[in-house]
């Protein structure tokens, strides 16, 4: 997975990640993400502190608090000790990422740096862009609304719990952003959970675009939504992947099987100090003899297979049914996401269209924008009816859907209409079809069938 979010404790000296639960670390939240080269601020909008500065730890511990650091005076009800700190929304880069970032030069290293904090910029762009978190205002507050500065400290690490190469950036959304009416209030964020995965398929799409474009490397699918670089082969993935071996070891051996909490705990109970690891000299020695005793060269790997003609790799996909034409022609991302979620729903919703269409694009090396401007197109062409006209919540089918489906409510509307079809048949069919809808059941309810 490549964007995970747990909410973060409460106060200045809230724990780490996973709060309230035995295995958490020792230390402290602000110490944990400071340690590992600071981190600098970013920011949409008006925000107490400035997009792109280095975070500076005293300020860190105030803003988690509910404090503003220029003043010391709360920035919302509840600030101190009982305030919600903020969420952290962590985004990974797939496994051949870090391998060719540690097997790198120096400059190698920055450029896979700059290219990953790219895809992140876009990421926490999309989330503001969705409005996948909001303002609380109101008596309770009941009342949302997108905020106009939002506020979150990014922190970049490149190592797993294992040792093994693992790039990853923390955003800490601090639960104090500035609302419309330029006041700070608190965060929510159950949008955002709700949308966790299509959030990190926006970022696999920013990611992927920069991957093709500027090194020109190719891709493969790694199934659920995932890609890898082509030329890395899976048991190198597997031998610098101690910290995944070692939950699904935890799991039981099945770890796509298991739910969150399952792996969550598993995660907990395996979780290492990083303070146990070797670091500078030693963990870079480390990796080199791992890379010489599997006898394999990233670099070489993935130039190689950039070089070959360029493949599908349509096996790995999900297998196209054998005689159902695809609902929206193209091989583009929007219209292969759209065409294939269509065998099974007759509403897209916003969500589940644009985190397939996302995960396409990201497999055929194009980005956000590709994917906007095609799904604005299908609309402009009729391909796509909307049926949703509010942005966030906007629904789409195709005219041929819609067009039987307002044949069924006419046909539904005539009284004269003579109802032939007997009950037993009618549930009969329906017990070997497919699940009904809610609004379904409901319109089968309401027949009145002789």
């Amino acid at each position: 997975m490549t964007a995970t979010l747990h909410a973060l404790g409460c106060g200045a000296s809230a724990g780490a990640y996973y709060t309230n639960d035995p295995y958490r670390e020792t230390q402290n939240r602000d110490e944990y993400y400071a340690q590992d080269g600071g981190g600098r601020w970013w920011t949409q909008g008006a925000a107490v502190v400035r997009h792109g500065a280095p975070i500076v730890l005293e300020s860190f511990r105030d803003l988690c608090a509910g404090v503003n650091p220029a003043t010391g005076q709360p920035l919302v009800r509840g600030a101190g000790a009982g305030h919600r700190a903020g969420w952290d929304l962590t985004l990974t880069a797939p496994k051949t990422v870090s391998l060719l970032w540690a097997a790198g030069d120096a400059e190698a290293r920055a450029q896979l740096e700059a290219i990953h904090a790219a895809a992140v910029e876009e990421a926490l762009g999309f989330l503001c862009v969705e409005e996948l978190v909001e303002v609380r205002l109101g008596a309770g507050g009941h009342r949302r609304e997108a905020p106009a500065g939002l506020m979150a400290g990014r922190f970049d690490h490149y190592t797993s719990r294992a040792g093994d190469p693992n790039c990853h950036t923390h955003c800490v959304l601090i639960n104090a952003a500035v609302s419309k009416d330029k006041k700070p209030r608190t965060l929510e964020p159950e949008r955002l959970y709700r949308w966790q995965l299509v959030v990190g398929s926006a970022y696999r799409a920013a990611l992927a675009e920069r991957l093709v474009g500027e090194l020109g490397l190719s891709l493969r699918p790694a199934g659920q939504g995932q890609f890898e670089i082509a030329g890395i082969p899976d048991a190198v993935i597997e031998a610098f992947s101690k910290r995944s071996a070692a939950i699904e070891a935890r799991v039981g051996g099945d770890r796509a099987a298991a739910s969150g909490a399952q792996k969550e705990v598993a995660a907990l109970a395996t979780r290492g100090a990083k303070a146990d690891l070797p670091t500078g000299p030693a963990l870079e020695a480390r990796w080199r003899a791992e890379f010489t005793a599997l006898a394999h060269d990233p670099w070489v790997a993935v130039r190689t297979a950039a070089r070959e003609p360029a493949r599908e790799h349509r096996a790995e996909r999900a297998p196209e049914p054998a005689f159902d034409p695809p609902e929206i022609a193209g091989a583009t991302p929007v219209a292969r996401a759209a065409s294939a979620l269509l065998r099974h729903e007759n509403v897209l919703t916003r969500r589940s269209l644009i985190e397939r269409a996302l995960d396409e694009a990201a497999l055929q090396g194009h980005g956000l924008v590709a994917v906007r401007d095609e799904l604005a197109e299908l609309e402009r062409s009729g391909q796509l009816v909307r049926l949703v006209q509010a942005e966030r919540e906007a629904c789409w089918t195709t005219p041929g859907i819609a067009a039987a489906e307002a044949a069924l409510l006419r046909a539904a509307d005539r009284p004269a209409a003579e109802r032939v079809i007997p009950v037993p048949v009618v549930d009969a069919v329906l017990a070997i079809a497919a699940p009904l809808a809610e609004e379904q059941k409901a319109a089968r309810a309401m027949q009145d069938f002789r």
